[in-house]
């Protein structure tokens, strides 16, 4: 092998190294994020469950919001953990999915 390959394969390799440790670290960010979302849902589970017994449609809206936000959170941190390697937007699509989660929640228990 030539030296330049050779200095450029030690770069990849160098460069590899450290894209594994910045996906290790964003992946540890992920017990936090989950924490926090699911101290929300159990923070607002109760109020919006009893809600949407004695709400209307715009509970029941609510709470389809819900879902889908719990649905889209459980389907990225899945794939995150199975180790897709679009991790930016996997993490950006579970704050979003945790945020449709809570939004739902506090708009059922609001509503209802």
């Amino acid at each position: 092998m030539s030296a330049p390959l050779a200095h450029l394969y030690a770069l990849a390799l160098r460069t590899l190294d450290a894209h594994e440790r910045r996906l290790q670290a964003l992946r540890a960010r992920l017990a936090p994020v989950l924490a926090a979302g699911a101290a929300g849902l159990a923070l607002l589970a109760g109020p919006a469950v009893s809600a949407v017994a004695r709400g209307g449609p715009a509970c029941g809206v609510a709470l389809i919001v819900t879902i889908c936000g719990a649905v889209v959170t459980v389907a990225s941190v899945g794939r995150l953990l199975a180790g897709d390697a679009r991790v930016l937007m996997l993490l950006t699509e579970m704050s979003c999915g945790i945020l449709f989660v809570l939004c739902g929640l506090a708009l059922t228990a609001l509503v209802g």
